[in-house]
C-alpha cells in the first residue's frame, strides 16, 4: 500500500470513533479487498454483526458500509488495481507494432 494512503489512514483513524476498533485495518487492511463497491462511493461492510455498527446503512438484503476509512481505503485500493490490471492488460497488434 502506498505511503500516501497509509498517513491519510492513519489521520482519520486519529479522528474518528470506531467501536469494532478498527477491525477491517487489520493485516494492512486486507480484509477491505472483500468489500464490493455501491454506487460511486461507498461499498458493502465486511466486518460480522454490521447491524450493530453506527457506520452501517441497512438497504434491503446488505449492509453499506459508511466508515470515512474504509471507504477512503478501499477506494484507494481499488484505484492502485485498476491501475496494476491496466498496466498488466495484453497490448493490442496496433500498439503492439504488428500493423
Amino acid at each position: 500500500m502506498h505511503v500516501r494512503i497509509q498517513k491519510n489512514a492513519q489521520a482519520i483513524m486519529e479522528a474518528l470513533s470506531c467501536p469494532k476498533r478498527f477491525a477491517c485495518s487489520s493485516n494492512g487492511f486486507a480484509a477491505i479487498l472483500n468489500s464490493r463497491r455501491f454506487l460511486q462511493d461507498y461499498f458493502t461492510c465486511i466486518g460480522s454483526g454490521p447491524e450493530c455498527c453506527p457506520h452501517s446503512l441497512h438497504y434491503g438484503y446488505e449492509c453499506y458500509c459508511l466508515c470515512p476509512l474504509l471507504n477512503y481505503v478501499a477506494r484507494e485500493l481499488s484505484q492502485e488495481q485498476d491501475v496494476v490490471n491496466l498496466q498488466a492488460a495484453p497490448r493490442s497488434n496496433m500498439e503492439a507494432g504488428n500493423h
